[in-house]
C-alpha cells in the first residue's frame, strides 16, 4: 500500500510541479513554420558580416557556455567559428577577432525552431540524425558518435549487506521505476527498443517526459523520477558525488550540423569543414 500511495504522490509532482509525465501533442505555431531566406545564404551571411549560429550551452566538451571567460567553447563551437572563417575567407584567429560568428542558445526544444523560423542560419547543438528529423531540415554530415545511457542516484551501499532494496545497479532495476525523458528527443522509443531487443529484460519503466535536462535531472534530484536515460555527452555533464551512469549503452546517436532545406551551399561549406576536421 506505502508503494502505491508514494508512485500517486510522485505522479502528482511530476504533474504539478515538474510539467512531466505528459506528453503533448501540439500544432506547429506560427513560427515553426520554415523561413524562406531572400536570396542566397551564405551572399547574404556575407553582407550581413556574420553567421548566426544555435549551440548548447550546457554540454562539456561540445558546446558549453564558459562562464570565467565569457565565450562559448567546444569541438561544436570550434566547427561553427572554422565554417565561418571558410566562407569569409579568412583565419579562426581572424574570423574571432572580427566576430564573425554570433552565438544564441538553443535546447532541444527551441533548436529546430529557431532555425526554421530564421533566429538562426545553423544550429551545431548534439542534434541526433533521423530520418524523420531530415524531413524538415538538412543534415551535415556526422561529426560526433555518441550513445544513449541512463543516470541515476549513486546510493552508498554497507559493504556488510547487499544494499538497499531500491538501489539501482543496472537497467534490469528499472521495472515500474519513473525514467525521465526529455520531449522530442528519441531516448525513449531506444529505451523501449532496448528492452524489447534485450531477450533477459523482462521490465516496463515508467516514462516521464520534460521539457529540458535542466528540468528531468531536477526531477531526479527531487526523486520524482527514479532515473534520467540521455544522450552519454549531456548526462556527463551531471555526474557528481550524489549520481553515476550505468554501464548501459546503446543506440548510437551521429551529430550533425542542421540547415533550413533549400540551404545547401550553407551545408556544403560546413561538410568540408567537418571533412577537414576529421582529417
Amino acid at each position: 500500500m506505502n508503494r502505491i500511495i508514494k508512485k500517486l504522490l510522485l505522479a502528482a509532482l511530476c504533474f504539478f510541479l515538474m510539467t512531466g509525465c505528459v506528453h503533448k501533442e501540439e500544432k506547429p505555431e506560427d513560427d515553426d513554420i520554415s523561413y524562406v531566406t531572400e536570396g542566397d545564404l551564405v551572399t547574404n551571411i556575407k553582407e550581413r558580416g556574420f553567421m548566426k549560429v544555435g549551440c548548447r550551452a550546457d554540454v562539456q566538451d561540445l558546446s558549453y557556455y564558459d562562464e570565467e571567460s565569457k565565450t562559448y567553447v567546444g569541438l561544436e563551437i570550434d566547427l561553427a567559428w572554422e565554417t565561418a572563417a571558410r566562407i569569409f575567407g579568412v583565419s579562426v584567429k581572424e574570423a574571432k577577432a572580427q566576430n564573425l560568428v554570433q552565438f544564441t542558445e538553443v535546447t532541444v526544444a527551441t533548436r529546430e525552431k529557431l532555425l526554421r523560423n530564421g533566429t538562426v542560419d545553423v544550429v551545431f547543438a548534439t542534434f541526433s540524425i533521423t530520418k524523420e528529423r531530415a524531413k524538415r531540415v538538412a543534415f551535415s554530415d556526422r561529426y560526433y558518435k555518441d550513445y544513449l545511457g541512463i543516470l541515476v542516484p549513486n546510493v552508498q551501499l554497507d559493504e556488510n549487506s547487499l544494499g538497499p532494496k531500491n538501489s539501482i545497479r543496472s537497467i534490469a532495476n528499472l521495472d515500474s521505476k519513473y525514467v525521465g525523458v526529455v520531449e522530442n528527443t528519441t531516448a525513449k522509443a531506444h529505451m523501449l527498443k532496448y528492452i524489447n531487443d534485450v531477450n533477459s529484460l523482462n521490465i516496463m519503466p515508467v516514462f516521464c517526459e520534460f521539457e529540458s535536462y535542466e528540468i528531468t535531472i531536477k526531477a531526479l534530484q527531487k526523486g520524482v523520477v527514479d532515473a534520467v536515460c540521455g544522450d552519454i555527452s549531456i548526462l556527463k555533464a551531471y555526474i557528481n558525488s550524489n549520481t553515476k551512469l550505468l554501464g548501459d549503452r546503446f543506440a548510437r546517436q551521429n551529430y550533425g550540423a542542421a540547415v533550413r532545406l533549400g540551404d545547401e551551399e550553407l551545408l556544403d561549406y560546413i561538410n568540408k569543414t567537418i571533412k577537414k576536421h576529421k582529417a
